[in-house]
């Protein structure tokens, strides 16, 4: 099973993976920034402790820094590694469960006058808010995030007139494709 929310008010993305009672979960975590020139670094760095993967990099063409932290919280074995970029990975092995929650930030700045960027490096707030909600867990988080969605998506209601149906959307197209006669039952 797999369930992934982005959550406005944690900062975070949330991806929860569950096996089933006769297997178990392997994978290996190994973000990758596209598109970067040859003159663009980026530093991914794991951590199998503390089962987190650093990434910190910024843009060439208009320096730009940007950060983002994950850190993955199972049951099963946590192991660090690198892919073939030098680049660390984390790998998840023997998991009934794992939670892979990611932050991510930038030093922009939405203002002109002080030219677009705070001057301080993003890991400090990226790395702040995964602790946060690290520390929140799973259930909180989802239970926070749904809470925020629906006060917002539960505002709006739509009538588009006519009599309500109980009919599903196949049984709809068939009633009137038949004679364009669609009555509510």
């Amino acid at each position: 099973t797999r369930e992934a929310f982005a959550s406005y008010p944690a900062r975070v993305i949330v991806s929860k993976f569950s096996a089933s009672e006769d297997d178990s979960l392997h994978f290996t975590l190994n973000p990758t920034v596209p598109h970067l020139t040859e003159k663009e670094a980026v530093a991914i760095t794991a951590d199998a402790e503390n089962k987190t993967i650093s990434l910190s990099g910024s843009l060439k063409q208009n320096g730009l820094q940007f950060a983002a932290k994950f850190q993955i919280v199972t049951d099963g074995t946590v192991t660090a590694g690198q892919d073939g970029n030098g680049n660390g990975t984390l790998t998840v092995d023997g998991a009934q469960d794992a939670v892979v929650i990611m932050s991510l930030g930038t030093d922009y700045l939405n203002d002109y006058d002080e030219r677009y960027r705070t001057g301080e490096d993003p890991m400090d707030a990226v790395a702040k808010r995964l602790d946060a909600a690290v520390e929140k867990g799973y259930e909180a988080l989802r239970a926070e995030h749904i809470g925020d969605y629906q006060s917002i998506f539960n505002n709006v209601t739509l009538s588009l007139g006519g009599e309500a149906t109980n009919l599903n959307t196949d049984e709809l197209l068939s009633a009137y494709r038949a004679d364009n006669n669609i009555t509510s039952e």
